[in-house]
């Protein structure tokens, strides 16, 4: 299993351009094969930061994935100062 895990920093007065795609990519997530799992954290301190914690069977399902998101690159910058994202490899499942 593979989990990406992305931070984001929403930019002030953004906010609904940053739920307009997290929405379109959560909802694009559910369909790909090999999804597992997706969670949206927001920040209790600070509601502009939101990490994103979304899982696949595996690198190739995470992969194909990727290619299909369609936010232009116009909208992340405007709705992101920035983002910093990882993928992880699952070593233990509880």
């Amino acid at each position: 299993m593979i989990t990406l895990v992305a931070e984001h920093q929403v930019n002030p007065g953004q906010q609904q351009l940053a739920n307009k795609i997290f929405q379109t990519v959560s909802e694009s997530v559910k369909k790909a094969p090999g999804f597992v799992t997706r969670q949206i954290l927001v920040g209790q301190k600070d509601p502009l930061k939101v990490t994103t914690i979304t899982s696949f069977q595996s690198q190739e399902a995470f992969d194909q994935w990727r290619q299909t998101i369609k936010i232009t690159e116009a909208d992340r910058n405007k709705a992101f100062a920035k983002v910093i994202s990882e993928p992880y490899n699952v070593s233990v499942k509880i």
